[in-house]
């Protein structure tokens, strides 16, 4: 996350004046406002490259708010491989009837590919994309697509988050110092 150097925050504190005291909880306001504003810009920007849900990249992120005590915000991404059908496939359900010539995929935004000997299929109340090994009914393989911590591990993306987190938290200490001057 962003971090404060000592010069900025002896700045803070001549800012303050005699409202020194209340720098620590600034500085925890702040942190976590732009704490907020990466994770959203990090959700934004990946979401442009992969066929992902919102609520899919949410799922996997996780905030360790800033406090008084503990001036440090952490945003972490955990989680494992994503089904294929989190991103973009078609079809999306299962047609025992009429069973669809090919099955395609898209985790990236760049079109829908083939994906040879694949289907869907419903196993335990879930539409679960599958790919047949051979020529043979069994064995079948589940496919997945990458885990969402490993695309968001993008140096680009990252680079792109982390500014809009350090504007939002320039932004937010001048407001909260505002907040306290003014007697609010």
């Amino acid at each position: 996350m962003v971090n404060l150097n000592k010069r900025e925050i002896q700045e803070l504190k001549k800012r303050l004046g005699d409202c020194d005291k209340k720098l620590p909880s600034i500085l925890a306001r702040s942190y976590n406002r732009a704490s907020g504003k990466f994770k959203t810009e990090i959700n934004k920007v990946t979401r442009k490259e992969y066929t992902i849900k919102s609520k899919d990249i949410n799922s996997t992120i996780t905030i360790k708010k800033a406090t008084k005590s503990n001036l440090g915000a952490v945003v972490k991404s955990k989680g494992g491989m994503e089904p294929l059908t989190k991103y973009k496939v078609s079809p999306k359900t299962p047609n025992p009837v009429k069973p669809p010539k090919f099955f395609k995929a898209a985790v990236k935004k760049d079109g829908l590919k083939v994906i040879p000997k694949a289907f869907m299929a419903t196993y335990k109340g879930q539409d679960i994309a599958f790919q047949r090994e051979g020529k043979e009914r069994m064995p079948i393989n589940r496919l997945s697509g990458p885990a969402v911590p490993s695309i968001l591990d993008n140096k680009d993306n990252r680079k792109h988050a982390y500014k809009e987190a350090t504007d939002m938290l320039y932004k937010r200490l001048d407001h909260e110092i505002n907040r306290v001057l003014e007697g609010k």
